[in-house]
């Protein structure tokens, strides 16, 4: 088995994980986050929270991540615009943090 063989099992293994769990009362409780995403979202997320479109990378956070509790998205990319001008910012703010939070530190990287 080749290492690119390697690396494509691990990220499969990563994907098989279950979600974590995350309360945002006022969208009705219990959500879920996924363990991970591909690297071009991530890419994504990245160019526009750290770009001049921070509202644009909340809103993809939650499309990319956030799941209901029957495995499925909460959100499609066509809600982008929605989620950005109709959804409360301080909520979108704290889901996305909270999601920021859930993903592996450098360090649990390392120890992998």
């Amino acid at each position: 088995m080749g290492i690119l063989d390697k690396a494509q099992e691990h990220y499969q293994e990563i994907l098989k994980r279950d979600p974590n769990p995350i309360e945002i009362p006022e969208w009705g409780g219990t959500y879920y986050v996924r363990p991970q995403i591909s690297v071009k979202n991530k890419m994504e997320i990245q160019a526009k929270l750290t770009g001049n479109q921070m509202d644009e990378g909340l809103a993809l956070t939650l499309i990319y991540y956030l799941l209901d509790g029957s495995g499925e998205p909460c959100f499609k990319k066509a809600d982008r615009i929605t989620l950005m001008r109709s959804v409360d910012p301080d909520v979108m703010i704290r889901v996305a943090g909270e999601i920021a939070d859930m993903q592996p530190k450098a360090e649990d990287i390392a120890g992998n």
